[in-house]
Parts: structure tokens; sequence; C-alpha cells
């Protein structure tokens, strides 16, 4: 059982954090979240301002979690190997971030107009559902990152190997060329 706790808090993390795929990942994701605002503005360019105004919550909402792995990148003073602490840090900005869903709907709503019902109501439970599925996608972005650098070593070693090889194709090229051209000059000379 003891092992089973361990391999699966091995999934869960720690994972270095990225964050251009973590603002752009919650950007979007806070985006489809407020879209119903836009299509509470009427057509024209009330609709044009309510979409630059979600874009724009949207993206303060993925800057509060981009910042948050950028501080915790250059200023954390603690392990970061340590998965109980890694789920704290998520935590910690997740909770940070879903005090300010409050003041973003606050923000929309006066902007653009009362949307009729909270679109995620603060709860134990949508937050424990939020720290989940966060821990979740973080350890999905890094698999797909680490893949991609897989990928990138992998072409760069075949790249350096090609070089290599071209290098001993031109060098073996040269070497033919001075046999031969030995080989013509000294028979030239023997007739």
């Amino acid at each position: 059982m003891a092992g089973y706790l361990r391999k699966g808090l091995r999934l869960v993390g720690p994972y270095p954090y990225n964050p251009y795929l973590i603002f752009l990942f919650f950007s979007s994701i806070f985006l489809s979240r407020y879209a119903p605002f836009i299509s509470l503005a009427p057509s024209g360019s009330e609709r044009w301002r309510a979409a630059a105004l979600v874009i724009f919550a949207s993206s303060m909402q993925g800057l509060l979690l981009a910042g948050g792995a950028i501080l915790l990148k250059r200023f954390r003073f603690w392990s970061g190997e340590n998965t109980f602490l890694y789920i704290l840090e998520v935590a910690f900005f997740l909770f940070l971030n879903l005090l300010a869903l409050r003041q973003i709907m606050h923000f929309l709503t006066d902007q653009i107009g009362d949307f009729g019902r909270d679109l995620l109501p603060l709860s134990f439970n949508v937050f424990m559902i939020t720290l989940a599925l966060s821990l979740i996608t973080l350890a999905l972005m890094h698999k797909a990152e680490r893949r991609i650098v897989e990928r990138l070593n992998t072409a760069t070693d075949l790249v350096l190997k090609l070089e290599a090889e071209r290098e001993g194709l031109i060098h073996s090229d040269e070497k033919l060329r001075r046999h031969t051209s030995q080989f013509l000059h000294d028979h030239v000379q023997s007739d």
C-alpha cells in the first residue's frame, strides 16, 4: 500500500514550473469561464469592449499564477523536491486566484452587466477540485514539455551525428582526391 502511495505522490509532483505554459493555459481556462459576459453585451462596439475586458480579466488571472511560478522559481528558499511543499505552493496561489476571482467578477459585472449567477462559487469543494485539476494539469504540462525536450535532444544528437558523418565524408573525399592526384602524378611521371 505504501508503495502505491509513494508512486501516486511521485505522479503528483513536484515538477518545475513553466510560467509561459501556466499563463497560457490558465488564461484560456478563465477566458472560457468569462465568455458568457461577452454574449451579454449588445452587438457592435459594446460587445468588442466586453471581449477586451474579458480578455484582460482572464489574462490577469493567468498572470497571477504565472507570476507566482516566477516568484517561486527565483525566491524559493525551501526545497523544491518536497511533494508536500509543492502541493502547498500550488494551493496557496490557487487560493489567491480564487480570491481574485471575486474581485474580477465584480469588475466584469460593473463594466458589462450582471450575468445573473456566480460563475464559480467559492467553497472548499470547489477549491479542492481546482487544486486536484491544477496538479494534474501541471503534471501533464511537465510530461509534454519533457517529451518535447527529449525529442529536441534526440534531434540535436542526430544533427551532431550527421555533422560528424559529413566531416568524415569530406575528409574521405579529400583523401581520395589526394590519392587520385598522387596516383595520376606518379603515373604521368613514370610514363
